[in-house]
């Protein structure tokens, strides 16, 4: 069974109306709860911020040259840093967990939700607030905010006539070629990027990825960097989107980016599925594509892992279940704490916008399976990571206000309430997590390229090279 890659307009219109609700409610529902428990309400916020406010003033002109230097943990990371939202954000519904935070006996599907009925009664009024779907956001801005950029039409890429067809690509590929992945076929885009088919025999099908390799032919560390929730291929990834080719044409390193996966949360998923198929692509990313780095590509056994949006929780849970393998991890506007009732509602979101189904993912809500792909659930498989935590506090930059911005605020604002809720379990584990926060940036690629860099050089490079 093959892998549809899917476009990104397929992640617009059924997923609008749980993500709308999801992301605004986390800023007019949710936002004042944690202001009140942590002392940052707009109030305070405005006079911890009063020293930039001169740099706010110039924002208009370079909005993302001022996000770096406004990265800091002062102000900007105590926005729904505290606790008050652990109900919304603490993972639930599996017989693993203690009463106080789940299930307890996991005996009734939904035998957690009773732990948090004022939660779950404030999520439905938002719902139906957002039955409208056209009312706050377009099909496209949403389509965009999931896929992790401000371009979400199909066939957009920059690169596009230098790129093969699908019809050369090796997506579609139905013939069994046995249990050990396999380096199928590659072809010159330009300068040092490469399209690369790569069998997987987990998925049973062959995938498409994208490879810059260094210019020097000695063996080199690799990164794996995945994309948003198109997977890379409706449109919008590294290359299309940032100048990240330009970034690493001095870096000694392989840069690999799959072409796929595309609402899926790169997930294992219990079942295969009538629309997406079959989705094993925790294993692809873990053990099949280092493979082949290591015995076509001369790469050291020196590697990391990263993603954005949809895929930046996944590449710690990756990262933290092959502890061998990866040195080094990312999260690049990601959801890490994704079986709470808040992350529920992202993965809900995406995987339905791909038209899959959540329960062929993971299972009933009470299924262990939820937890086992949240990386905030055992944080302490990460001790021996390095690990990158990035997002911004979701006010556009100059650029980004002339597109789609509206929905990518929200979207970015429930990164932060996740990222914060990983950040802190973690270092409760005894987890080093570079934890990076800026106060400009949308869910965009703009922030993402930014996140990377700065990743590359606080997280990744030592533990790449070191």
């Amino acid at each position: 069974m093959t892998i549809n890659i899917l476009p990104s307009r397929r992640l617009g219109t059924k997923a609008i109306t749980a993500a709308t609700a999801a992301a605004t409610l986390a800023l007019v529902c949710i936002a004042p709860s944690a202001f009140a428990q942590s002392g940052t309400g707009p109030g305070a916020f405005s006079s911890e911020q009063s020293s930039n406010s001169e740099t706010s003033s110039n924002a208009i002109d370079n909005a993302d040259e001022l996000s770096a230097e406004n990265s800091d943990r002062s102000s900007t990371s105590s926005f729904g840093s505290s606790g008050a939202l652990d109900p919304l954000l603490a993972p639930r519904g599996s017989a693993q967990l203690p009463d106080s935070v789940g299930s307890g006996d996991g005996s009734a599907n939904a035998g957690w939700l009773g732990s948090a009925a004022t939660d779950i009664q404030s999520l439905r009024n938002g719902l139906s607030s957002f039955q409208d779907e056209g009312a706050l956001l377009g099909s496209a801005a949403l389509g965009s905010s999931l896929a992790g950029s401000s371009v979400a039409e199909e066939g957009n890429y920059s690169i596009a006539k230098e790129m093969s067809s699908d019809e050369d690509r090796g997506a579609e590929e139905t013939v069994d070629h046995g249990p050990e992945p396999l380096m199928m076929d590659q072809r010159h885009v330009e300068g040092n990027l490469w399209e690369v088919d790569i069998w997987s025999p987990a998925n049973q099908t062959v995938v498409t990825n994208l490879l810059l390799l260094p210019e020097d032919p000695a063996p080199a560390p690799s990164l794996v960097l995945m994309s948003g929730a198109d997977g890379g291929a409706g449109g919008a990834n590294w290359v299309s989107e940032t100048d990240y080719e330009e970034f690493f044409a001095d870096k000694h390193v392989n840069v690999i980016t799959p072409m796929g996966g595309g609402a899926s949360m790169y997930a294992n998923w219990l079942h295969d599925d009538a629309y997406a198929g079959r989705q094993q692509w925790q294993t692809y990313l873990g053990e099949e594509i280092p493979q082949i780095l290591d015995a076509e590509f001369n790469s050291t056994n020196h590697k990391a892992i990263a993603g954005l949006s949809m895929s930046g929780g996944p590449s710690l849970n990756i990262a933290g279940e092959y502890p061998e393998t990866f040195q080094a991890a990312g999260s690049f506007s990601g959801f890490p704490a994704s079986s709470g009732l808040l992350g529920r509602f992202m993965v809900n979101s995406v995987i339905s916008g791909g038209e899959g189904s959540s329960t062929n993912a993971y299972g009933l809500s009470s299924s262990d399976a939820w937890q086992l792909n949240d990386p905030s659930y055992d944080p302490s498989q990460l001790r021996n990571t390095r690990v990158f935590v990035g997002t911004s506090l979701g006010v556009p930059s100059a650029n980004e206000l002339l597109g789609d911005w509206g929905g990518l605020v929200g979207i970015e604002v429930v990164s932060q309430y996740t990222s914060n809720y990983f950040t802190r379990v973690a270092e409760e584990a005894g987890v080093e997590v570079d934890r990076h926060h800026e106060f400009y940036g949308a869910h965009t690629y703009s922030l993402f390229e930014r996140q990377l860099y700065k990743a590359w050089d606080s997280t990744f490079a030592p533990a790449l090279y070191e």
